[in-house]
């Protein structure tokens, strides 16, 4: 086998440290990087933001509810001849009940119908897409009658009383309620789901996050303070039953995600973080139209890297831990604005190619930046970013490391990975190369496949299973 086993490249040398910084930092002026309040995967355990592919999929047994959010003034003229000397509501479904508490709105479909039930016993209403009731009744064991029908679109704009504060929020709607499963109506909880929060920019709702770094309520969740959302599942559950929310429990067995690093379910929620925007300036189409310029071995790969690159959200940057390459940017203390200025981010790039990153831990804030150096809003007075890259930053910049840094010939002929990397690393160096250099770090990208053991699992050292190599090719030679 050929490489310079004399110079072996490293995450860890001060260089590539000072080039994963550089990156980082000429992401940010070409404007494709920028800090918002965005709602992420989020390790509890761990007390970190996830990027999409630190996560994966096991199935576990949740509760799931069937709540009554009861309308606030049902409209004769839209719903119908009733008896509206009896209860209203939204029948809602959830599998995670402990984000009640954030909820802010009811999204329905626009297009569909809504059946409105009448239960035998109590009179009272439920309303649920017309497809879906049947299934509704099966769940719930109730008894009841169709007492009417209300398109979905007329149902946007009313309110009901949020079961726990008794709030009043609103109806809306959004194009992922979809007939599949559940009940038609979507419980919406911006701070702590993706496609709520884009809902809930959509409507201008409030995003609700009543969660801290160590998955426990806040103050904001009333009598929960304290306590472990996962642990609080079944506390909620009996405090919506008690208010007269809750119409039937359930337990099923789905697919939830895990943090990949220690395995634990994780969350979603709202923080602030350093994102990189994947469609600022048409990048994301120009990402997928450029891979038919990479060859691909076996030839799927291709369709596969482009449709996870279509699907994937703004890729989060910044880890909230105690070690790694530090996000190397400053704050004013008076305006609070990160300091983007191109005198500034040569400074600091300077000395982490000299000297590594770790200076930024170590020295004083005013040792960060260049004599003099001045805020736009007139102050010197400058706090550091505590948080760090994201691992996948650092292994996604090797092409500049590697290959630029040396002087070896750019792009690489190939990248060779398991065909998982479609979504991680192939993806972490193409997307900064493409946008930094405007082309991908690769001219063929070879995937191979998985050792399993004898269950058929891949093997993996986390999960113990794995046969050391050596064992093998002493026994069989390394042709194998």
């Amino acid at each position: 086998m050929q490489g310079d086993w004399d110079n072996p490249y490293l995450t860890m040398d001060k260089r590539y440290e000072g080039i994963t910084v550089g990156a980082f930092l000429d992401l940010i002026e070409k404007g494709y990087v920028y800090k918002g309040q965005k709602t992420i995967t989020w390790c509890a355990h761990c007390e970190t933001a996830l990027a999409d592919a630190e996560t994966e999929y096991k199935d576990i047994s949740s509760p799931s509810i069937y709540l009554r959010f009861k309308l606030v003034n049902p409209k004769k003229e839209i719903l119908g001849d009733l008896d509206y000397t009896k209860p209203v509501s939204l029948a809602v479904w959830t599998t995670t009940p402990w984000t009640i508490p954030a909820n802010v709105a009811a999204a329905v479909s626009n297009t569909e119908d809504y059946a409105i039930l009448q239960d035998s016993k109590t009179g009272e209403y439920y309303i649920v897409a017309e497809k879906l009731a049947e299934e509704f009744l099966k769940n719930t064991e109730l008894d009841c009658t169709q007492a009417g029908k209300v398109a979905g679109e007329k149902l946007v704009g009313q309110t009901y009383y949020h079961p726990l504060s008794h709030k009043e929020n609103p109806v809306i709607w959004t194009d992922f309620v979809t007939m599949d499963a559940g009940v038609g109506v979507v419980h919406i909880a911006p701070g702590h789901g993706e496609e709520d929060a884009q809902a809930g920019k959509q409507w201008k709702l409030e995003t609700l996050c009543p969660v801290d770094e160590k998955g426990c309520y806040t103050k904001d969740a009333g009598v929960f303070e304290g306590m472990h959302v996962f642990e609080a599942n079944p506390l909620m559950v009996k405090k919506l039953g008690e208010l007269g929310a809750l119409i039937k429990e359930q337990e099923i067995v789905h697919s939830y995600p895990h943090c990949w690093r220690c395995h634990n379910p994780i969350i979603f929620r709202a923080t602030e973080q350093w994102f990189m925007s994947i469609d600022k300036d048409g990048l994301r189409q120009k990402l997928m139209d450029n891979l038919k310029n990479v060859k691909f071995y076996p030839a799927g790969g291709q369709e596969r890297m482009r449709s996870m690159i279509g699907l994937r959200p703004d890729w989060c940057l910044s880890r909230q831990r105690f070690w790694g390459t530090p996000v190397a940017v400053l704050y004013c203390k008076k305006c609070g604005k990160p300091q983007v200025n191109h005198e500034l981010f040569e400074f600091i790039k300077k000395r982490a190619m000299e000297e590594g990153s770790d200076f930024w831990f170590t020295d004083p804030v005013e040792k960060l930046m260049p004599e003099n150096y001045t805020c736009e809003c007139g102050s010197h007075e400058f706090r550091k970013e505590t948080d760090i890259l994201d691992v996948w930053l650092d292994s996604g910049v090797s092409w500049a490391a590697v290959l630029k840094d040396r002087g070896l010939d750019f792009p690489a002929d190939v990248y060779s990975e398991g065909s998982d990397q479609h979504r991680g690393w192939f993806q972490s160096s193409y997307i900064p190369s493409y946008t930094l250099e405007g082309t991908a770090p690769f001219k063929t990208i070879l995937t191979h496949g998985m050792v399993l053991d004898g269950h058929g699992r891949p093997m993996h050292k986390s999960e113990g299973n794995v046969t050391d190599p050596a064992d093998v090719i002493n026994k069989y030679g390394a042709d194998i």
